[in-house]
């Protein structure tokens, strides 16, 4: 009869403690994580993804120049994970910041909303988080961020070029 009422008692208190649980936790579940294999697009994941959710880059060679306008957003390389210089320079960062730097192209670029003519940002992008990538053969910098709010980047490298 005793082992009945404890076990009652634990239930009881289990299920009170589930459903005092923060929201922040349940909400949590809500991210997702993406991965990204060679031969796969790395802006295609950037695309698909909402705030929160990290795109996991696996190891490999990408020819690409992503760019990154998603608020919260974690953009994560594996070790060994490599961005070349893509075939074409026309990427979303040189079609929008094209007119005012010229043709450069950067490796990673991040950006919020802004008006062009006055260097207003008008909705900067908030909590980006870039890592782990090494960039080579960009005639920019490894990362650009323009309009960024609590930009987080590390071990990102862009090696000196050798001649």
């Amino acid at each position: 009869m005793r082992i009945r009422r404890w076990t009652k008692i634990a239930i009881v208190m289990l299920l009170s403690l589930l459903v005092s649980l923060p929201a922040t936790a349940a909400e949590a579940g809500g991210f997702r994580v993406r991965v990204v294999r060679p031969g796969e697009s790395i802006q295609a994941a950037i695309d698909a993804a909402r705030p929160g959710d990290t795109i996991l880059v696996k190891p490999g060679t990408y020819a690409e120049a992503p760019a990154v306008t998603t608020d919260n957003l974690t953009l994560k390389g594996s070790r060994g994970t490599v961005l070349t210089m893509p075939a074409s320079a026309d990427t979303v960062c040189t079609r929008l910041l094209g007119p005012i730097f010229g043709p450069v192209v950067d490796g990673i670029c991040l950006f919020g909303e802004i008006n062009l003519d006055t260097g207003e940002v008008l909705d900067p992008l908030e909590r980006p988080r870039v890592s782990g990538f090494v960039i080579r053969g960009f005639s920019g910098t490894g990362i650009l961020a323009i309009g960024t709010e609590d930009l987080r980047a590390r071990r990102v490298q862009k090696p000196s070029r050798v001649r």
